[in-house]
Formats: C-alpha cells, structure tokens, sequence
C-alpha cells in the first residue's frame, strides 16, 4: 500500500546483487512510499527503516481500489500524479546515469594520464644511458678512425673494433627511436582518451 509519513523520518534502501544495502533516499513529513503497491500487488525488495520515531497514514490495497470504483472521476488525478512521479524517477536515473558515466570517463582519464607519466619518466630514464652510450660509442667510432688513418692497412681485431663500432651506432639509433616511438604512442593514446 501508500504509507505517508505524518511526522518523523525514514530511510528508504535496497539490495544490490551482492546483498549490500544502497540507500534510495529518505522521507519526512509529507514524503510517501510504496505508491507502486497501490497499482501492483507485486512483493517489493525495498527496506524501509525509521531513522527516528514515526508516525503514517496507510493506505491498503484493497482499500484504494475500494474507493477508484466509488469514485471514478479520481482515474485522471491518479494518473497525472503516476505520470509526474515517474517523470521525476526517470530524470533521477537518467541524471544519476550521466553522473557515473562523468565518473568513469574522468577514472579512465585520470588512469591515462598517469600511465602517459609513467612511460615519459621510463623514457627519460631509458634515454639517459642510451645518451651517454651513444657518445661513449662515437667517441670509439673518432678514435678508431683515427688510429686506422694514422697505421695504414685495418688489421683483423682493428676491423672488427670497427665494425662492432658499427653496430653499436646503429642499435643505439633505433634503441632511441622504438623509445620515441612508445612514448608518442602512449601519449597520443592518452590525449584521445581525455
């Protein structure tokens, strides 16, 4: 049936599919609840708990649908308030939706722009021994070239000092350019989300 709280208050919650109690909202004076048993005999999984001590005007079942027969000309009144009152749940979801969906997108940016930190702090900290590296090598590579211009003919271990010169310059350029390339990725991935 319709309880009408006359004087205290209640809170009005419900089981979530865990069984943990979310609160709907709360009634004082003047606020209603159980208005859809009025309509649909259906058993109701809303818990209602008086914060404080109550009083109610209760109206049954039996004894609405007593008066919608002996007062037909209460059907429009009843179902403009009907109307209303699922208006204004319907806004209450849809605002509530709106709001979670506001929430989870700032998570999910929040989430980005943290990783997009975290992979410039690894790229920095991968970059700057593969800076001193890469003039540890060139300065190899100078000495090399100047010790083969100096003693003529390259000899076996000379040529191969060179060439493993070499391939050291050349790792060490795309090393830099595969972590470039994950921080842009990761960054850009991080801005599109956001």
């Amino acid at each position: 049936g319709l309880y009408v709280v006359v004087s205290g208050r209640v809170t009005i919650s419900r089981p979530d599919p865990e069984g943990h109690l979310v609160e709907l909202g709360e009634r004082g004076p003047g606020g209603s609840f159980g208005e859809p048993g009025l309509l649909d005999p259906a058993p109701r999984s809303a818990l209602v708990i008086a914060a404080e001590p109550s009083r109610f005007f209760v109206l049954s079942r039996p004894a609405f649908l007593g008066f919608m027969s002996e007062v037909p000309d209460a059907t429009p009144g009843l179902l403009a308030g009907i109307r209303t009152q699922l208006r204004l749940t319907q806004e209450a979801l849809f605002a509530e939706t709106v709001k979670e969906h506001a929430l989870q997108v700032q998570l999910h940016a929040g989430r980005y722009r943290m990783l997009a930190q975290l992979v410039a702090g690894v790229a920095h900290e991968i970059n700057t021994p593969l800076g001193i590296i890469t003039t540890a090598a060139s300065i190899l590579a100078q000495d090399l070239a100047s010790l083969v211009s100096e003693a003529g003919p390259i000899t076996g271990p000379i040529e191969d000092a060179i060439e493993a010169a070499e391939l050291i310059s050349n790792n060490l350029t795309r090393a830099s350019r595969l972590v470039e390339r994950f921080k842009s990725l990761s960054t850009s991935q991080a801005i599109s989300v956001v």
